[in-house]
């Protein structure tokens, strides 16, 4: 898995974009099964949308800055994904408030547009 990567030494070329790659994969997921049980995961695609959102502009930047930016940008990252392992956890937590018409987490997290930059990165690539 290449959020593992992400913690291991230094950043390879097509790292960044690995790691956009398994978010964009995990976020449209997570958005199907969101749909099918009537649920939120809100917590986790919100954290998840910013991981793919940091390494989408990280790739930009490596290129841009010829790696200058790797290090940070990794730290960065790094920094994202830990938290991860809390969030399905809090995420069913608020499942019962939710159900309740409290929308705890569902209201409380900004959307992060990961999704669109990763379609116009998609696109960009296409042309």
């Amino acid at each position: 898995m290449p959020y593992y990567s992400a913690r291991s030494n230094g950043a390879s070329d097509k790292l960044f974009h690995k790691i956009a790659d398994a978010t964009h994969g995990l976020v449209v997921e997570l958005c199907q099964l969101e749909k099918q049980h009537n649920a939120h995961l809100a917590m986790l695609v919100h954290m998840l949308d910013s991981v793919g959102y940091t390494a989408l502009h990280a790739a930009d930047y490596q290129h841009e800055a010829e790696g200058k930016t790797d290090n940070l940008a990794h730290q960065f990252l790094a920094i994202q994904i830990f938290p991860l392992q809390e969030c399905l956890p809090t995420d069913h937590k608020a499942q019962a408030l939710h159900a309740k018409g409290f929308g705890i987490i569902v209201n409380d997290v900004p959307n992060i547009p990961f999704l669109a930059a990763w379609n116009e990165v998609q696109k960009r690539n296409r042309r």
